[in-house]
């Protein structure tokens, strides 16, 4: 294990989020970040992880995560206004508008960031049921 490598790949990954153009961005009216700091139940509950600029110009927050305080204990939430999935697998372009980047960088930014998010819920919460449960709810109970 290469805890040296796994920092430095992090470090990569982080500054081609913060400098390429790899998230799709399709939604319309995000939170801006005056918005943001004029609602104290966001501020005070929400730190801001990332931004983005949309086709206006405009900055808008694409990535919140809950902060611990006693008004909402451990929600341990993380929201995003972008889609980490769709590089890799949508390649429609609907009305030519939503410019899906399928780069290599592109692809492996956003999955490296769906594995981090699907990491953080194991981590942070309590994913666990009993067998039966679990067997009774599997996908491979379903026949295509």
């Amino acid at each position: 294990f290469d805890s040296a490598a796994m920092n430095r790949d992090a470090r990569m990954i982080y500054h081609k989020l913060s400098t390429l153009n790899l998230t799709m961005n399709y939604h319309k009216k995000g939170i801006s970040l005056s918005a943001y700091h004029q609602y104290p139940h966001l501020n005070g509950n929400f730190s801001i992880i990332a931004t983005n600029v949309d086709d206006n110009g405009e900055e808008f927050i694409s990535m919140i995560q809950s902060k611990d305080n006693e008004e909402n204990g451990e929600l341990n939430w993380i929201g995003t206004q972008f889609h980490p999935e769709k590089p890799a697998y949508v390649f429609d372009a609907y009305q030519n508008k939503n410019h899906i980047a399928h780069s290599f960088d592109a692809i492996v930014v956003n999955q490296y960031f769906s594995q981090w998010f699907v990491n953080q819920c194991r981590i942070k919460n309590k994913n666990e049921m009993p067998e039966n449960a679990y067997r009774s709810q599997v996908i491979y109970n379903s026949v295509p």
